[in-house]
């Protein structure tokens, strides 16, 4: 189980102890990666199916609006495994909650359209036909 110096609620120690056991297969490819000079796909798809790219996201796009702190240690535990995970899935993570921040009024229904491919249709109430 992986301890932060801030105390974080259940779910995301939940979270940031699943991301730790990813981290580590992470670990032992990074190099295979960098040798050949690709992107790990399979580990930014594993971190989505582990519920990370909804996590990071605002409570009000589905998300559940991921701590400073719990950000913090995931980027930490993903740079020590793999620094190119870290940053890729940190500039994509980035990139979302910009995305979830902008309004209807700003930028028409693109970010919704985003958010609903990140999190599900479902999750935003859009009509999934």
């Amino acid at each position: 189980m992986v301890r932060s110096t801030f105390s974080l609620p259940a779910a995301e120690q939940q979270l940031l102890d699943r991301i730790s056991i990813l981290a580590k297969d992470f670990q032992s490819r990074a190099a295979y990666y960098d040798e050949r000079s690709e992107i790990p796909i399979d580990a930014l798809r594993a971190l989505h199916d582990a519920g990370l790219d909804a996590a990071v996201l605002p409570a009000h796009v589905g998300g559940i609006g991921l701590s400073y702190a719990a950000f913090g240690s995931i980027v930490r535990i993903l740079a020590r495994a793999d620094p190119s995970v870290a940053t890729i899935w940190t500039m994509h993570a980035g990139a979302g909650v910009g995305l979830a921040e902008l309004t209807v009024d700003s930028a028409g229904s693109f970010p919704t359209e985003v958010m609903a491919t990140m999190v599900g249709r479902e999750v935003l109430g859009l009509d999934t036909d």
